[in-house]
């Protein structure tokens, strides 16, 4: 376990002054590029596409889908309903 550490240690450091400059962390704490770009190649003043729609699901008395890059929403809306107490 010891024979490791020292190569993994060193394989840490030539990682970190490779990537050190390659990219920056701004004032707002964003990882971007020498030429100012994030990851996934937006300008830090750039949002991700957003895609909105309503009433997708028919047997919901409401719903909602939201996209916004990777991430999906979908919420549905059930009721009114008589609380039933146990």
């Amino acid at each position: 376990m010891t024979g490791t550490a020292p190569n993994t240690i060193s394989f840490v450091k030539s990682a970190l002054v490779k990537y050190s400059t390659y990219m920056f962390v701004n004032m707002a704490g964003l990882i971007l590029s020498e030429d100012g770009f994030r990851f996934d190649g937006r300008r830090p003043n750039e949002l991700r596409q957003i895609q909105c729609k309503m009433g997708v699901y028919k047997q919901a008395d409401g719903s909602a889908y939201i996209e916004q890059g990777n991430t999906k929403v979908l919420a549905t809306v059930y009721g009114p309903h008589e609380v039933y107490i146990a």
